[in-house]
């Protein structure tokens, strides 16, 4: 990976945070990346999530993967860092897992 390459690719992992602040620090870095987000949890001393983007011009790709959760969006809007001159829209792709939740009141499902 380029040096360049390399700058503009940011990480966010809950490896090295203590378990205290594991879920609001990745609430934060979700909201931002993607909309504002609550979470749930069972054990907070398990719980591990990593989040990586980067922006490539006008375009922002972004990955993560965490144990089990269950997420709320709390807005509809897009966050600061995928829109952060105007609206936008995100596009999701699930490589393995289960996600199960409400959209506009309807129940969704994907795994």
């Amino acid at each position: 990976m380029s040096q360049r390459m390399k700058q503009m690719l940011q990480t966010y992992s809950t490896d090295n945070m203590p378990v205290n602040q594991r879920l609001s620090r990745w609430r934060e870095h979700v909201s931002e990346t993607y909309a504002e987000f609550g979470f749930d949890i069972d054990d907070e001393r398990a719980f591990k999530a990593k989040l990586s983007r980067i922006q490539l011009g006008a375009i922002g790709m972004s990955w993560f993967e965490t144990t089990a959760s269950q997420g709320h969006a709390k807005r509809a809007r897009v966050g600061k860092w995928s829109a952060p001159l105007s609206d936008a829209f995100l596009l999701s792709l699930q490589l393995e897992g289960e996600i199960r939740g409400q959209q506009f009141g309807r129940e969704i499902t994907s795994g």
